[in-house]
């Protein structure tokens, strides 16, 4: 058994249907405005990636978390994979990404770094 099925990762990336049914709901729960930091683990991770190059410019992602994210597996490279090729590190003020070997997870840490203090009053 491998260490984790990439079929619906691959299926999410490639299916643009799919993937704008996927978006619209989200974004439709999303505010318009203000500040939000993502958690997202496994194929959820793949979906707030895509996610960042739509969200309304007057939306601040404070931070992104991922958990057991795919995005790092080379079989997600296969195809010139059209989702990580624009993901806009930009709009992200800090992102974390737990992962473990053999299998994704919240086991270990990889690139952690702690979120930049806020400044200002709270919200």
């Amino acid at each position: 058994m491998p260490a984790f099925d990439l079929d619906q990762a691959r299926r999410y990336v490639n299916n643009e249907g799919l993937r704008g049914c996927v978006l619209r709901a989200v974004l439709d729960e999303l505010p318009k405005s203000g500040e939000v930091v993502i958690v997202a683990h496994s194929l959820g991770s793949l979906i707030a990636m895509d996610l960042l190059d739509h969200l309304p410019g007057t939306l601040v992602v404070r931070g992104l978390v991922t958990i057991g994210s795919p995005a790092g597996h080379l079989a997600m490279f296969c195809n010139k994979n059209p989702l990580l090729k624009t993901f806009p590190l930009s709009r992200v003020m800090a992102w974390v990404n737990l992962w473990s070997n053999p299998r994704p997870g919240a086991i270990r840490a990889g690139n952690l770094a702690p979120f930049p203090a806020r400044t200002g009053p709270a919200g």
